[in-house]
């Protein structure tokens, strides 16, 4: 949501498959999905994709009992394309690769179409991939984001931190964010000496938490402190 408020996908697009997943190569599909981009960039320029893979249920009639791979993608760099073209590109392109025909091509009105569309068509529990799947659920092109990973994911922390504070502390999420930034960088401070070594506490809130072992060796720690004349 972060990346789609600094530069949002224009437009959506779903790629089907027609075999069950166990007779389909996941690398015959990523070649085909590549000949869709290609071609989108030779016609139209400069176009980036995130994709996330679904399976069906396979309790469709027509199923047969057996689920079936689909992509759904949110595209940059269509914006100024007519989806009816663009749509009749993807399922040439893709029909010519894969031998499916099901395709579809839409537009994305505002970031919050494209957590919209994400929500609609991913994470959904009935359509995970199956136990003995081993590829990869989601995909992106190079160029697709727009901050690197790790600054959007140091972002969304700082941003889920606030709310959480606001929620807890009955404050705006501007004030939260305001009283974060003031904290004390966090830090282990000596608070005592025991048998001729340092006795250290943390001072502030670390990021993340001690592990289970950690956190009782602490307190079993300041239990001998106290137990002990200074």
């Amino acid at each position: 949501m972060l990346d789609a408020r600094d530069d949002p996908p224009t437009t959506c697009l779903t790629l089907t498959t027609r075999h069950a997943w166990e007779d389909l190569d996941p690398e015959f599909y990523r070649r085909g999905s590549e000949n869709v981009f290609r071609r989108l960039r030779r016609l139209y320029g400069p176009v980036e994709y995130f994709g996330a893979i679904e399976f069906t249920t396979g309790k469709a009639q027509r199923s047969g009992g057996r689920r079936r791979l689909h992509g759904h993608y949110l595209v940059k760099g269509l914006a100024e394309q007519d989806v009816i073209d663009v749509e009749r590109v993807v399922r040439e392109t893709w029909e010519r690769s894969i031998g499916a025909w099901r395709v579809e091509v839409a537009r994305l009105v505002s970031p919050g179409a494209a957590l919209g569309y994400l929500a609609l068509h991913h994470r959904k529990p009935e359509q995970s991939p199956p136990a003995a799947w081993r590829g990869m659920t989601e995909r992106s092109s190079k160029g697709y984001w727009s901050r690197p990973i790790a600054d959007l994911r140091q972002q969304a922390q700082a941003e889920l931190a606030a709310e959480s504070l606001a929620w807890a502390k009955g404050l705006s999420v501007e004030e939260a964010a305001i009283a974060i930034a003031l904290r004390d960088e966090p830090r282990l401070i000596e608070v005592r000496s025991l048998n001729g070594s340092a006795v250290v506490e943390p001072l502030g809130e670390f990021p993340t938490r001690y592990p289970k072992e950690t956190q009782a060796a602490v307190v079993a720690a300041r239990a001998f402190g106290r137990s002990r004349p200074l």
